[in-house]
Parts: C-alpha cells; structure tokens; sequence
C-alpha cells in the first residue's frame, strides 16, 4: 500500500533545491473530470512529486523541461487512472469497507504515524535526549508533518483509497489462470537460455550464480560434489607456506612457456629466489603439523567408518554442518573459479566416487576430500519450490496484461474532458490506438514508484 504522505515528504526534502517541482495553481483548480467527476490540481502535483523523486533517485536528470512534461503526463494520466478505478468500485459495490477492515487500516496508519513521529526524533534528538526532548521533538514532528498538508485522517483516507483500488484490480484480473503447461514451457525456456549462455563456461556459470545470486536452469557438465574434512593448522607455518608459494607462483609467471626469461613480467626489483624444493618443505610441514589425526582418520575410514561421520568428529568447515552441502556437498569442477585452487585440484585428483584425496594444503588449512557424487549437467531439477516461483511470475504477467486491457477498455469507454490548467500537462499526440500501452507504461512506472516509496518510507526526515 503506497505511503504518499510519507513519499511527498521525502520529495520535498530531496528536491528542495532543485527546479523540477510542479508549480501549483494559485488555488486548487479542476484539471479533468472523468464522466463528470472532478481532478484537483492538488492531486495530480503530489503524484507528481512522487515520480520525480523516483527518477532522481534512479540517477535521471529530472530538472529538463523533456522529463519534467513526461512526469506531468504520468502524474495526469494516473490520477484519471485513479477515478477510473473509484468509479468502477462504486459500479461493483466494492466502495464499502467493513468495520473489521476499517479497524485494521486505522491501525496500520496509527502504526505508520508512530514510526514517522520516531524516524523525525531519532533524526532530531541526541542519545542522552531527555523525556522533555524526545516530546518536544514529537510535538515538532506533528507540526511538522501537517504544516506540509498530511494529517491522519488525510493518510487514513488514502490508505482506504488504496484498499478498495486494490480490491477493483483484484476483480479485473480475476480470470487470470497459470496452468501446469505453461510452467513447464516457461521453464523450458529459461533452461534454453541458460543452456546457451553457461554450456562450455563454468566461469560465467560460477560468476553469475556464486556472485550475483542468479537463478540458473541449466548446469554445465563435469561437476562432482565433494564433502572435505578441513583440519585448522599452525597459522605460522601456514602463512610461511603462503608466502613460498605465493612467491615460486609470481617468479614462475616471469618465465616464459618455452623455458626463456619473459622480460615483460620480470622486475627490477628482483625478490631472493625461492626453490621448488622449499616449497616443497613449507607445505610438508604444514602436513607433518597434523598428520597424526591424518593418520587417525584415514584408519577409521579405511576401517569402514563413513566419511561424515568423520566429518562430524574432525571438520572444521562449518558448510559442511549445513544443509544441502551437507548431503549434496560442494559442486567443484576443473574449470572452477569459487574454490581455493588446492582444494580444486584434490577434489578432482580422486579417481573414483567414494575415494578420498590425499591431504591437501589450502588457505585455511589441510583437506581431506571426499568424492561424494556425479552432478549430472544440463536442465536442473523443476522441484515444487521453483514450480511456485514461475507460478507466481507467469501470473503477474498474465494479471497485468488483464488489468492493462481493462483498464484500457474502461478509460476508452470514459469521459474525459481535460481543462485549460491540463494543457501543460498532457501528452501531445495522445491517441485512442496507443491507450493500452500508455496504461501498461503509466501503471508499470506508478508501481516501480511506490515500490521506492515502500523502501524508503522509513528514512528519517533530515
């Protein structure tokens, strides 16, 4: 439910110093009225402020006369929307609200109002405010928020203004329906594009899904899942393996793939040469560290004792404590880019499924991998889960085309005679042909702002 009050608020105190604000008419005229019923400029101004600040916020330079028109029109266009909408309730006999309901919006704007009076003396107040700050600072707060015209009778009413648009939207679109077919072609879809973006590129696959928490459909092939046993070591002798390592690795890059000196990457500045040989000796230390309970573990599995249940008893990893690594382990493939590379290399060293690896030395310690599983690659699982996300999303697809349609329909079929003080206001080349996109894109930005709005409802007020 789409907090104006408080947007209006935020407006005005992000854009204070800019130019893009809409002048209001001296006095509050009519700028449409819709099969007779009238739109105050009042109105339309504060939806306006609203889609400004929501372009500005997303980095638009909301202060040319080019944005400033289209924010006019939105604004205009909504507000008829809007009418529209309270007309259609009227017509449907969902204008009324019941005394259940009344009591829950009037709490839920009682509540919205202690919060705003809060984020305003939490803004305004010092810790060591004393009782006769804090309320003094709320009686501010009141005073504050009404000298900007917002009351709680004013946000009680918008807020049922809200609850009956919702329950009209609800009935245009109530003919929506998602079947089993069309989650399954959806899903098809998805694995086909997926298919073609990460099939042969684990690196994209594990930059898109590891890093950016993308969905994927599709997994590409050579993937193993492996469970470990990580055994923290002496951090000096592992920092001092580090650091040899770290160093063969960069003089090694200094030569070239035939043998001969790469000049391009060898430095003045040249660092005391490190043997292979010491490299060898850091990490056999590291090993010989912990190569008792190496030698304990390794008994008790080859002894019959499975490998998590040895987890459990020597793991340090606590991935491994948590489900679906637990069960399914870690997905590693040769390719991968997400693992310390020790930890790639002993995990695709074992030959078969069910075998270990020999210790390995890592950044946070020793591993003992285990070879858990084949992970097979292509389409993934289509588990109930995901069936209910593409559920959710074909259905808002399909309730948005329903209520864009209707409401093209419903604006068609309306009166609307627009006054002079709309003129600046509307769009040039309006036509009847273009009536459902102009609503799809007037609804699409008026959600994306309240959706803004929602998010930042709670900002203090600076």
């Amino acid at each position: 439910m789409m907090k104006r009050w408080i947007a209006l608020l935020l407006a005005a105190l992000l854009l204070a110093s800019t130019a893009a604000l809409a002048e209001t008419p001296a006095q509050d005229v009519v700028m449409a009225t819709v099969n007779g019923h009238e739109i105050m400029a009042s109105a339309v101004v504060s939806t306006y402020e609203n889609v400004i600040t929501y372009y500005t916020r997303q980095g638009y330079d909301m202060t040319t006369e080019e944005n400033m028109q289209a924010a006019r029109w939105i604004a205009l266009r909504s507000a008829v929307q809007e009418e529209v909408i309270a007309q259609k309730a009227v017509e449907l006999g969902l204008d009324k609200v019941s005394d259940e309901d009344m009591a829950r919006l009037t709490a839920e704007n009682d509540q919205m109002w202690e919060d705003a009076i809060k984020a305003y003396v939490d803004a305004h107040v010092g810790e060591n405010a004393t009782e006769e700050d804090i309320n003094a600072a709320r009686t501010e707060a009141i005073a504050y928020y009404e000298s900007a015209g917002y009351t709680m009778d004013g946000t009680l009413q918008e807020s049922v203004t809200a609850f009956i648009s919702e329950r009209v939207q609800a009935s245009l679109v109530e003919e929506a329906v998602v079947t089993d077919e069309d989650i399954a072609a959806l899903f098809n879809s998805y694995v086909e594009d997926d298919k073609s973006y990460y099939e042969g590129n684990v690196f994209m696959y594990e930059y898109m899904t590891n890093y950016y928490g993308q969905q994927s459909y599709y997994m590409p092939t050579g993937y193993r899942g492996v469970t470990h046993i990580l055994l923290k070591v002496d951090e000096d002798l592992l920092h001092t393996y580090d650091e040899l390592a770290d160093a063969y690795a960069a003089q090694q890059e200094g030569t070239a793939a035939d043998g001969t000196e790469n000049t391009e990457a060898t430095s003045t500045d040249v660092a005391p040469v490190v043997t292979e040989e010491e490299v060898a000796a850091a990490r056999a230390a590291v090993i010989a560290s912990v190569q008792p309970t190496i030698d304990e573990i390794m008994a008790k599995f080859n002894a019959g004792t499975p490998f998590a249940e040895l987890i459990a008893e020597y793991g340090t990893d606590p991935g491994m404590q948590s489900e679906p690594y637990k069960s399914e382990g870690y997905a590693v493939h040769a390719d991968s880019i997400v693992w310390d590379p020790a930890f790639i290399e002993a995990a695709m060293s074992i030959p078969e499924v069910g075998g270990v690896s020999e210790p390995a030395v890592g950044s946070y310690g020793v591993h003992i991998v285990y070879y858990l599983r084949d992970i097979p690659g292509g389409p993934v699982e289509l588990t109930e889960e995901m069936q209910n996300e593409l559920r959710e999303t074909l259905m808002a697809e399909k309730e948005n085309e329903l209520f864009n349609a209707a409401m093209a329909q419903l604006l068609g079929e309306a009166e609307i005679v627009y006054t002079e003080y709309a003129n600046d206001w509307r769009e040039p080349e309006e036509t009847e042909e273009a009536a459902e996109e102009t609503v799809e894109e007037t609804t699409e930005t008026i959600e994306a702002v309240e959706e803004t709005v929602e998010e930042t409802a709670e900002e203090p007020a600076e």
